[in-house]
């Protein structure tokens, strides 16, 4: 929940706001993911970002 607080502007919701609770939880900041949007602009604590190794085809599409 302090996750999507963080970062109200973006409208996480409870699944993406719950897997940037548990990577950093487990310390894991590789994701596998399409939602660059989110996922990139997604600060943890230290304002460390994630990496993302997994790109959308089309970025412009949501």
């Amino acid at each position: 929940m302090e996750i999507d607080r963080e970062h109200a502007d973006l409208g996480l919701g409870l699944v993406d706001a719950s897997v940037a609770a548990l990577a950093e939880e487990l310390g894991l900041y590789r994701l596998a993911t399409r939602d660059v949007r989110d996922f990139t602009a997604v600060r943890l604590r230290g304002g460390r970002s994630f990496e993302l190794v997994v790109n959308p085809s089309n970025p412009d599409r949501s």
